[in-house]
């Protein structure tokens, strides 16, 4: 299952590309289930099920938007989505802004883990499922 916490037109309207240039559409479309396994694995959270809403189905259809919204306890309560959404399109734009960093200049630790914006943090970190070391 690929998780897909937000659509390819929002991550393009995060990243400020232009609508008629669809020369990154494939490289940003890569990166959306990326962001969201991130932003899912800092949560620890169980994901049942993932439902995706077609344009019709949709509450916020009117807007254009289709939504990919997670169904389960952490995953049920609109605000908390929403802060999953804008998460997600902050790690985006971090790993869209990081494609072609040098080590050196990468926000990604020795092992390869993606480190997360205080941003992000401060987004999730009342959701996110306490665990001991």
């Amino acid at each position: 299952m690929r998780l897909r916490f937000v659509t390819l037109d929002e991550a393009k309207i995060h990243l400020r590309i232009v609508w008629d240039d669809d020369s990154f559409d494939a490289d940003v479309d890569q990166l959306i289930p990326m962001g969201s396994a991130i932003v899912f694995d800092y949560l620890k959270a169980e994901l049942p099920e993932v439902v995706e809403f077609s344009p019709e189905e949709s509450p916020e259809s009117s807007a254009g938007i289709e939504p990919s919204i997670a169904v389960g306890d952490v995953w049920s309560s609109a605000v908390h989505q929403e802060l999953v959404r804008c998460a997600t399109l902050l790690v985006i734009g971090d790993l869209f802004e990081q494609r072609e960093a040098t080590p050196e200049r990468s926000r990604f630790s020795a092992g390869g883990s993606h480190v997360l914006t205080p941003s992000v943090t401060a987004l999730l970190h009342r959701m996110r499922d306490p665990a001991l070391a």
